[in-house]
């Protein structure tokens, strides 16, 4: 049987608009200290928010380690994510995006939360 470790690493920054339904997705830099929901796919993240912050408000995000996360789609255990549009972790699959982190577990369908190895300082760009 397997556990949710969520050790890792986290930082807090503050939310740019109303972040409370962006919770296990990745979110992005938007200013100095600032996140924001994704607005588009092939945006580099940050990290995965681990809260539910308005705007304003401190926005916890885990930047490395094991966490849960949002998926978009049913995804394997063992597949590289990406962030899509909407901050949900997705497969990697296209050139130019960036890979985020490693799944652990599997998911059936949208919308449903997969446990993944994110690296969020050091992603790397697919070719």
């Amino acid at each position: 049987m397997s556990t949710l470790d969520v050790g890792g690493l986290t930082r807090t920054f503050t939310a740019s608009g109303d972040l409370s339904g962006q919770q296990y997705r990745f979110v992005r830099l938007s200013a100095s200290d600032t996140v924001a929901a994704f607005s588009s796919r092939g945006q580099r993240p940050a990290g995965v928010l681990l809260n539910d912050p308005t705007d304003g408000q401190a926005a916890l995000v885990q930047i490395m380690g094991v966490c849960e996360i949002e998926s978009d789609e049913a995804l394997a255990a063992g597949v590289t994510i990406t962030p899509s549009a909407d901050g949900q972790a997705t497969l990697l699959d296209t050139t130019g995006d960036y890979a985020a982190g490693l799944t652990y577990t599997s998911s059936s369908a949208s919308p449903s939360r997969v446990v993944a190895a994110i690296d969020c300082v050091t992603p790397w760009i697919s070719a």
